[in-house]
């Protein structure tokens, strides 16, 4: 409150103390506004050493020993013809991301510091101010900050590879109790609902459902955490469900798009619904809105949607410009690019055709969909041999048929290696279910499944894998199942 007064300002938000705790109907609103409120103030003050209690280094109340003045001996070298030097005696700051405690792994702390436009930081004795312009220390002149990482969706593009950034970094954080995983990424999602159409159900965005369930485990960094944990919340009312990310806690990608540089596409094959009941179909159908306009946007002819422009990819000596990855459809010959989207350098990203673009306002509606915890579906079902095989220290987990190789599974915990024999040619039989189809550029054809197993007439997601869709539609005898994920 002191350094608000200082810097001339009147009010001051905190969420722990202005949203009324133990008030679900006022709570849950307030808690989907964090990501606009941290968007739209003048700054943020981010505390980053010790408890609440600890106080801002410099500022009188709190911590008395935080509140004291610094006493900062620098020594200073006089040079011939009388310049002087001062040696500096501080460090640049490291991030702790390792430490659970750590400002930057705490689970609470992701939105607000991505959101905010401007922050004031102390940490470490020291302070810092950031903005979308540049990086200030007390100790150095003004550094270019990067370009926001999500600028692209606040500019109103359903960019699928920003999502994927935030699912990467925010999952791995920590919280004090799993129920809240969910409600401390629901701000920012709230305001990426301004983009993807639809919003977010349980953290998967709606317009993309399909592609969405692919989510699957990083293969990046150490083996140890190369593994989910289910987050144990099964005694909450609010049981965060298996099949979203937000179910499990560790190093989780979402799978690219394939409109940029991956030359892969999902391809729906069923319809979904949300409820909050077991009995399927029961409750509102999820609308995968993408999968009916891609064709559209794919339409050379078309015109183009506002603030896209087409370019010609063919340079003079035959070579390409956009060289990344393969066109998901033909062969190349343009790209796309828009003017509010930008990489992290400020260069504009190259497309292979141009996305949906929502105008946005100050005033434009935050977009949070009825969260329901169930999600069910009409699809194929079949019993898949699956192999345990070691590579180095890592197992992989091939499944085959009659000898031959029909896929892979990922196992999300690695808990569940024990149920496979380390003799890599015993299979165990697992239950796999369809959720949507993968098409590669290079022609390849896959079903994307889901391992399951049952509890109470509810199935519940172990594992993504991939089955070569050839042998399915003809050797898996696959059979209809009204499926419920819960």
């Amino acid at each position: 409150m002191q350094l608000v007064r200082d810097m001339g300002e009147r009010y001051l938000w905190v969420d722990a103390l202005c949203i009324i705790q133990d008030d679900e109907k006022m709570r849950t609103p307030q808690l989907e506004l964090m990501g606009a409120i941290y968007a739209s103030s003048v700054i943020t003050i981010m505390a980053t050493d010790g408890d609440a209690e600890y106080g801002l280094p410099g500022i009188p109340g709190g911590n008395s020993a935080a509140s004291n003045k610094r006493n900062l001996k620098q020594p200073v070298y006089t040079l011939c013809g009388g310049e002087k030097i001062i040696q500096m005696n501080v460090h640049r700051r490291k991030r702790n991301t390792s430490d659970r405690e750590s400002y930057y792994s705490r689970g609470w702390t992701y939105q607000e510091f991505q959101m905010a436009s401007r922050k004031l930081i102390f940490e470490g004795n020291m302070l810092y101010w950031e903005c979308s312009c540049a990086e200030w220390h007390e100790y150095s002149t003004a550094e270019k900050q990067p370009m926001p990482r999500f600028g692209s969706v606040m500019k109103g593009l359903c960019d699928y590879d920003a999502y994927s950034e935030l699912v990467r970094a925010y999952n791995e954080r920590h919280f004090t109790y799993d129920a809240d995983a969910l409600d401390a990424i629901n701000g920012i999602l709230a305001v990426f609902g301004r983009s993807f159409t639809g919003g977010f159900l349980y953290g998967l965005p709606e317009m993309f459902f399909d592609l969405a369930l692919t989510w699957c485990v990083s293969s990046f960094g150490a083996k140890e955490s190369q593994s989910l944990r289910r987050r144990n919340v099964s005694s909450s009312p609010t049981k965060l469900p298996s099949w979203s990310w937000v179910g499990w806690q560790g190093p989780v990608i979402a799978v690219p798009l394939g409109t940029e540089d991956a030359g892969v596409e999902i391809h729906p094959t069923t319809t979904w619904y949300a409820g909050d009941t077991v009995t399927p179909y029961q409750g509102r159908r999820i609308n995968s809105r993408w999968y009916g306009q891609r064709q559209l946007f794919k339409d050379l002819s078309r015109p183009l949607p506002a603030g896209w422009k087409k370019h010609a990819n063919i340079q003079p000596n035959g070579g390409r410009i956009k060289t990344g990855g393969e066109p998901p459809e033909g062969d190349g010959d343009y790209y796309f690019t828009h003017d509010d989207v930008l990489d992290t350098e400020g260069n504009e990203r190259k497309f292979w055709y141009p996305w949906p673009v929502t105008p946005i306002a100050p005033d434009s509606e935050l977009k949070v969909p009825l969260q329901s915890r169930y999600i069910s579906c009409q699809t194929k079902r079949a019993w898949v041999e699956a192999y345990k095989r070691m590579v180095g220290d890592s197992a992989t987990f091939p499944l085959r048929s009659s000898g031959k190789g029909i896929g892979e599974l990922f196992l999300h915990h690695t808990g569940d290696e024990a149920g496979f024999s380390d003799d890599e040619s015993v299979g165990r039989p697992v239950e796999l279910v369809v959720i949507c189809r993968e098409v590669w550029a290079s022609d390849a054809d896959y079903y994307k499944v889901l391992w399951i197993e049952w509890e109470g007439g509810v199935a519940y997601r172990k594992a993504l894998g991939e089955v070569d869709k050839r042998w399915w539609d003809c050797h898996a005898n696959a059979e209809d199942i009204d499926l419920v994920l819960g």
